[in-house]
């Protein structure tokens, strides 16, 4: 039988939540973001309902998306606090989006009121003529500025409004659509029930052992589930604080976490390898941080990691759509592994005829309702393609080891991982493609020094394409860690007699010889909406 989680089933709503930490404790510092100032529950839950306010001002409803395209700052918590007591849908955007792919989220997701930094609007503005947008609240700045047929609103006008009356909902109310990388087509749009963030939220806090008095420290985007379910919320269900960095420095980084006072480190792809790459100090262990979460968990150097700095790590198993499915025990950690079930999830690992197997697809189910997503936005089709035979099937191919852990295999699916991020090869693909000369592409990652992935981009021509022209083509219309890192020109790809790409033959090839590199060439993509 699954250990009963922290938060009962009908109190898994964040309101609720907020109000009730609120009421309870007050003063307990609760929140930071970059060098703003530490925020107690108090604070952020008054702030929230006037954000709510502010917003139903502006005619948001119950149920309605709001778009919030915000970098790490203290207004993105509270626009998705105040959405979220509202009982409207926060929609995070990434920031590093433009052109057709940040169109596509804006457009797909019907939102009518858009929370943005001041210093994105020159991203946004072009897209307007062709979005359903009617509202713009624009975050920081002097100016908000004005766009033909859209009304603008500071965000000291939706902040300063008189508090709203919390929404009554129910775990499986939406809380927030979040996009993810397709990889046989555009982002799709993740419902994901107040239930759901709950689950995440408690699960991982359990897991890693944070309590009262301990202290989260992620530097992850906000506009991802990680920073909001499992860091932000954490910390509120487990009456803890997180401190929310705006960048990752591995200079100085345990002198810091010093200072702050953190216990739990929030890592994601090149981070604990930097980590360990950084000559050793002084400060080495002289902090207080006890677990530092890691994906993936660093086979190679992990031991070597814990008995340098004197910390524990610790990684789960999960996604956008389905939670904390897998988790390496405390006491137990299997490095070679991605760890346990969860006692809160069903496992199974099957074949392609759906049978149980030793090694094959990972496919999940929540014992409890609201513990997962509610599907695709507007693509039943899809929602019913990965959730066939009553079981969440995740496009991971894993093997169930005889003492009980699960190990990974390989991604099924086309997907590539790179600074954390989760990359449609589909949209590398797509732009390529529009490229004078270039005929057909294809994106595959290959292994990267640092963990995860590069990106490496295959593609053939009907002329002679140079490898810097078609690199500063893709830095213009991708975010920076979509932009290929290797570009290859080959006379043809390999194909299956049903003339699919054979991208595992491309993967067994690596980066040859012939193979450009922008780093080889002295050059990076650069950020270009960073703040």
């Amino acid at each position: 039988m699954a250990e009963r989680r922290t938060v009962p089933l009908h109190e898994r709503v964040l309101p609720d939540l907020l109000l009730g930490r609120a009421e309870e404790a007050p003063d307990a510092p609760l929140l930071t973001v970059g060098a703003g100032p530490r925020r107690s529950t108090g604070e952020i839950a008054d702030a929230a309902l006037r954000v709510g306010g502010g917003l139903a001002r502006l005619g948001v409803a119950r149920g309605d998306p709001v778009a919030v395209m915000l970098p790490n700052r203290e207004e993105a918590v509270l626009a998705w606090f105040g959405t979220a007591v509202l009982g409207a849908v926060e929609v995070p955007v990434n920031t590093n989006l433009s052109g057709p792919l940040l169109h596509h989220v804006l457009s797909d997701c019907r939102a009518t009121v858009l929370i943005v930094a001041a210093d994105l609007l020159p991203v946004v503005r072009p897209l307007l003529p062709t979005l359903p947008l009617k509202t713009i609240v624009v975050v920081g700045g002097t100016e908000p500025g004005r766009e033909p047929g859209h009304g603008h609103v500071a965000w000291d006008e939706v902040a300063g409004a008189d508090p709203v009356a919390p929404a009554k909902l129910t775990p499986a109310d939406p809380i927030a659509v979040m996009y993810t990388s397709g990889t046989t087509g555009p982002a799709k749009g993740v419902v994901c029930p107040h239930g759901y963030f709950m689950c995440w939220a408690d699960d991982t806090g359990r897991a890693v052992r944070f309590g009262p008095g301990d202290v989260l420290y992620t530097p992850l985007p906000l506009y991802h589930i990680t920073a909001q379910a499992v860091n932000v919320q954490l910390a509120l269900v487990h009456r803890g604080q997180a401190i929310v960095d705006t960048r990752f420095s591995p200079r100085g980084f345990w002198r810091r976490m010093a200072e702050l006072g953190a216990t739990h480190v929030w890592s994601f792809g090149s981070m604990t390898p930097l980590l360990h790459q950084r000559p050793p100090d002084e400060h080495d262990r002289a902090h207080r941080v006890r677990v530092v979460w890691s994906i993936p968990w660093p086979a190679g150097f992990g031991r070597e990691f814990e008995d340098r700095f004197g910390v524990r790590i610790l990684c789960g198993y999960g996604s956008t759509e389905q939670g904390l499915t897998v988790v390496q025990p405390y006491d137990a950690v299997e490095p070679g592994a991605i760890g346990l079930p969860s006692p809160h999830y069903e496992v199974a690992v099957v074949d392609g005829h759906g049978a149980q197997a030793d090694e094959g697809e990972l496919v999940v189910r929540p014992r409890e309702p609201a513990s997962m997503m509610s599907g695709y936005l507007g693509r039943d089709r899809e929602t019913m393609a990965v959730t066939r035979d009553l079981w969440y099937h995740t496009g991971d191919l894993v093997q169930r080891r005889p003492d009980g852990y699960l190990a990974f295999v390989e991604r099924k699916t086309d997907s590539i991982r790179r600074r954390g991020e989760n990359i449609s090869a589909w949209e590398i693909e797509s732009t390529a493609a529009t490229f004078p000369g270039v005929v057909e592409a294809a994106a595959i990652g290959v292994p990267s020094p640092l963990g995860e992935h590069d990106v490496m981009l295959v593609a053939t021509t009907s002329e002679p394409v140079e490898p810097r022209e078609l690199f500063d083509f893709c830095v213009e219309r991708l975010p920076y860690y979509m932009v290929p890192r290797y570009i290859r020109f080959a006379a043809e790809l390999p194909k299956t007699p049903s003339m699919r790409v054979q991208k595992y033959r491309l993967r067994e090839l690596g980066v040859t010889a012939d193979s450009w590199d922008c780093e080889a060439a002295g050059l990076r993509p650069r950020r270009p909406n960073s703040s």
